[in-house]
């Protein structure tokens, strides 16, 4: 038998076209689960209006990974030297081929005008190893806060049994823009003065770890419509410590704040920038709490709002009820209820248990019986329309309906590591079952003494999913054409370097008949990348290749002209008797995965362009058997 696919041919071709418009951007939204499908310009038009703000963004003038790469390498270096960090600290933060982060925006729908959530994804940045590094040295500290949620059991668990005086308020609070508003220097302090009074057996010490936040902060660099920028204030949404440090900041902010507010709450409880609090206080009292609250930071602001009677919080709606605190579940209006389709391709014990772990849930979050019958019967609605059969929803919604809710709010023994061994797969409904051949065929490893040390018990299969349709038609870059493969002007007023720049999408040799096309969008700015050199007067051509911006590495063949009379470039100049500034510059082609891939290139095209024995190389680079290549 075939293949089976769950899409027909024309819903992938479909799927294909879809996913290259690029009139239209696709997004998911900032909460809920629903999609957004929004014209491409308008996409624009408000990142553009967010990175315009100076007070958190600074556009630059290039890509400044490589420059970035280079400080980083010398402060790790440096650490290394002074015994600071451990060999093996130093190769785990090390970039290895860095990229800029990429700034997408998630749409607000719930708010006017749907402006979007800033996020810069910081996979493959400069300070991507260093960000998980001082994440897992910190990430211990929020626990030990007072004020501490882990999620919505841990909070039932703290207020289910707090008796509630008459008249008391209800409040929420929510920090506003908290990760872009933490002053690096505030930010830095607090990470510190928590850091060493919760600090760890053989960890690094303070400086280090100020020091490496520091470069995770000030390093923030992305890309955003080919265009680059460096956030300057707070932390971006994206990088792996940011949860945790702005956790920190504003442990050490409430805690000096409640000492000093003489309005005490009888609950302070905190979800990163989402707070509960009750206060048996008078309305007026509430409000000079919240006055003095807005006032404790210069550039920390709260939204808040308050009930006598109930009040939504995370996916809980809490009402007072005869003094004490009932609750049941709450779904805020852009919640779409988007759970996964019975027909969609993944494991079947998978999609069998969405219906359990969501009455379970329900279970664990309503107080009371009649709002968890009425939770599970808009669930079963739901999932029906999503295919699932009846039967495996009513024997979950009927299963969790048994369960003991002190129980499920109860704190869970933890689970003691396991030693087996997993197959990591990627899921297909055309794959047998791995897992009956696995424990069909175990006794084939048994057989050795070896191989049984190695897998004590028949080995588990763990799936990953495949690629869905979200992967397919939404990215973090926007949904525009690429720039055109040229090499251009920066367009930057007064470049000495572009005015000997060509504006070219092709090179030709001027000693043979090759001719090629420019690959990439490469301007003076652009690094890692094969260039040519042209003497206007004589036609003589030279090849080279420059792991930084090619200005730089322009410069330098400036400076040598003078300095250095022994280099090719150097030596032709002066025999010629032609000037620096006779010579026009094509960059060729750039984003080489390795040096060793650029120096190949650049052998290569020293090849093709005949620039060794009829121009100016001296040498014909790393490729010793340059002439066996065949065209491309």
């Amino acid at each position: 038998a075939g293949k089976r696919d769950n899409l027909t041919k024309s819903e992938r071709d479909s799927l294909k076209t879809l996913s290259n418009r690029t009139d239209i951007t696709i997004k998911p939204v900032d909460k809920g689960g629903a999609i957004v499908i929004l014209s491409t310009s308008e996409y624009i038009r408000e990142a553009d209006r967010q990175l315009n703000d100076p007070k958190f963004y600074e556009p630059l003038a290039d890509d400044p990974t490589v420059h970035h790469t280079q400080i980083v390498t010398s402060v790790l270096k440096d650490l290394l030297d002074e015994g600071r960090i451990t060999a093996n600290e130093h190769k785990l933060m090390k970039p290895v081929q860095p990229s800029p982060g990429r700034f997408y925006m998630l749409p607000k729908i719930h708010k006017p005008g749907n402006p979007g959530r800033p996020i810069i994804s910081g996979r493959g940045t400069v300070t991507e190893p260093i960000s998980g590094y001082v994440d897992s040295l910190i990430k211990h500290i929020p626990k030990s806060l007072d004020s501490y949620i882990k999620d919505t059991t841990h909070f039932l668990r703290e207020i289910s049994n707090l008796c509630i005086p008459k008249e008391s308020y209800l409040v929420t609070l929510d920090v506003s823009s908290l990760y872009t508003n933490i002053p690096h220097d505030d930010g830095i302090s607090s990470l510190i003065d928590m850091y060493v009074l919760h600090k760890q057996p053989d960890t690094p010490d303070g400086h280090v770890v100020a020091t490496l936040a520091r470069l995770v902060l000030e390093l923030n660099t992305f890309e955003f419509n080919n265009k680059y920028f460096r956030q300057v204030s707070g932390t971006t949404m994206g990088t792996k410590v940011a949860p945790n440090y702005a956790n920190i900041f504003m442990g050490k902010l409430e805690s000096q704040f409640l000492f000093e507010c003489p309005v005490k709450p009888l609950i302070y409880k905190r979800f990163i920038d989402d707070i509960f609090i009750v206060l048996s206080h008078t309305e007026e009292e509430l409000v000079d709490f919240m006055d003095r609250y807005n006032a404790a930071h210069p550039s920390i602001r709260f939204t808040h709002s308050y009930s006598q009677t109930e009040i939504n919080f995370l996916d809980i709606n809490v009402k007072i009820e005869e003094g004490k605190l009932a609750t049941s579940l709450y779904r805020k209006p852009t919640d779409r209820q988007q759970y996964l389709h019975y027909q969609s391709d993944h494991p079947h014990h998978c999609k069998n248990s969405i219906p359990y772990s969501q009455a379970h849930r329900f279970k664990r979050i309503c107080s009371k019986e009649t709002d968890f019958d009425s939770s599970s019967q808009n669930l079963k609605s739901v999932l029906e329309k999503q295919k699932y059969p009846p039967r495996i929803i009513d024997d979950a919604i009927r299963k969790a309906k048994q369960l003991n809710r002190a129980d499920l709010i109860s704190p869970r023994p933890t689970k003691s590591d396991t030693q087996r061994t997993n197959l990591y797969l990627t899921y297909s409904m055309n794959h047998p079952n791995v897992n009956n051949i696995l424990r069909r065929h175990y006794n084939i490893l048994e057989q050795s003494e070896r191989l049984k040390r190695a897998f004590p018990s028949v080995p588990g299969v763990v799936h990953r999913r495949s690629r869905n349709l979200k992967d397919t038609l939404v990215n973090s870059r926007i949904n525009s054409l690429p720039p055109p493969n040229e090499c251009m002007f920066c367009m930057h007023p007064g470049c000495l370097i572009c005015k000997q720049m060509q504006h070219t999408n092709t090179a030709s040799s001027t000693h043979s008949q090759f001719s090629m096309k420019i690959k990439g969008h490469l301007t003076c700015a652009s690094s890692n990348v094969v260039y040519l050199f042209e003497c206007t007067v004589c036609k003589m051509q030279y090849i080279g290749q420059t792991r930084t911006a090619f200005r730089l590495r322009f410069n330098n063949h400036k400076s040598h002209a003078i300095n250095l009379p022994t280099l090719p470039l150097s030596k032709q100049l002066a025999l010629s008797k032609h000037s620096f500034d006779k010579l026009s510059v094509t960059l060729l082609e750039s984003g080489f995965k390795s040096n060793r891939e650029r120096e190949q290139r650049e052998s290569y095209l020293i090849y093709r362009f005949n620039t060794i024995k009829q121009g100016i190389n001296e040498s014909p680079g790393t490729l010793a058997s340059i002439k066996m290549l065949s065209d491309e």
